[in-house]
C-alpha cells in the first residue's frame, strides 16, 4: 500500500521516517519552536509531534535502530539533540549516520531475498499444478483408450475434446502450454519416456504407463524439479531442494 503524508497527502517513500513529509515536518518545527523556545533537546513527545507519530514507543523503536539522529546516550530519558534533528529534516531525511544507513541497506537486502524466494516458489508451484493436470489427462486417456497404442496424444493433451472415430469422446482438462513445455525441460532428465520428445503432444499411450503417471504425480506433489527451464527465475536452485 502506498504511503502518503497524513496532512498534505504527498507520496512518501518506503524509507521515510514518520507519517509527515519533510515540508510538513518543517512547518511543525516552526510551531514547536514557539512552544519550546531554544531548548537544545527534543523530547519523545516533541518528536511524535514533528514526525506525525501517535505512539512514543514508535519514536523509541526508531531511535534504537538509529533511524532518528541525535539521540543523547547514557540517559534513561529519551532525548534528541535539536540541532541534529533539525538538520536531518532540512536535508530531506538523509541518513543520520553510517549505522542507520547500513541497517536500512541490510533490510532492503532481506526484502529482496524474500521477494526472490517468493518468485521462485511461485514458479515451481505452477509447475506442480501443471504436472498434476497433465497426469489427470493421461489417466483419462488411458481409461478410455487403453495402453499400447503407437499414436501420439497430440494437442488434446492441452485440453478440449479427444474424439476417436467410432469410439468414446474424452474431455481433457485445460493446460497452460508454455508452462507445460517448461515443465518438460525439468523432467526430461529424470523420465526416460520424455527423453526423445520436445512437446507433450508427442507422447504415445505406449509410454503413458500407470507407473509413469504415478511418478509424475509424486514429482508434482514433492515439487523437487531439477535443472532450469527458460522461464526459471535467476536463482540457481529450486527453493524446495534447499529444505
Amino acid at each position: 500500500m502506498k504511503r502518503v503524508c497524513v496532512q498534505c497527502k504527498t507520496a512518501l517513500n518506503q524509507y521515510h521516517v514518520g507519517n509527515l513529509c519533510y515540508a510538513c515536518q518543517e512547518r511543525k518545527q516552526a510551531e514547536l519552536k514557539e512552544e519550546t523556545g531554544h531548548s537544545p533537546h527534543y523530547s519523545i513527545d516533541d518528536l511524535c509531534f514533528l514526525l506525525g507519530l501517535e505512539s512514543p514507543e514508535s519514536v523509541k523503536r526508531l531511535g534504537r535502530k538509529g533511524m532518528i539522529p541525535g539521540r543523547v546516550p547514557g540517559i534513561k530519558k529519551h532525548l534528541y539533540l535539536r540541532g541534529k534533528v533539525d538538520q536531518w529534516i532540512r536535508s530531506g531525511g538523509e541518513f543520520a549516520d553510517n549505522r542507520s544507513q547500513a541497517q536500512v541497506g541490510q533490510s532492503e537486502v532481506m526484502r529482496s531475498r524474500r521477494r526472490k524466494f517468493a518468485s521462485d516458489s511461485k514458479h515451481f508451484a505452477e509447475l506442480s499444478v501443471t504436472a498434476l493436470i497433465l497426469a489427470s489427462n493421461f489417466e483419462s486417456y488411458l481409461d478410455n483408450f487403453g495402453t499400447g497404442l503407437d499414436s501420439a496424444i497430440e494437442d488434446a493433451v492441452y485440453g478440449g475434446w479427444l474424439v476417436e472415430i467410432g469410439g468414446p469422446s474424452v474431455l481433457m482438462r485445460g493446460v497452460d502450454r508454455p508452462l507445460a513445455l517448461n515443465l518438460l525441460y525439468h523432467l526430461k532428465g529424470e523420465f526416460p519416456e520424455l527423453a526423445d520428445i520436445s512437446d507433450w503432444g508427442q507422447l504415445t499411450s505406449a509410454k503413458m504407463s500407470p507407473d509413469f503417471i504415478a511418478q509424475l504425480k509424486l514429482k508434482a506433489n514433492r515439487g523437487d524439479f531439477m535443472g532450469k527451464c527458460p522461464a526459471c527465475p535467476d536463482s540457481t536452485a529450486n527453493p524446495r531442494l534447499l529444505r
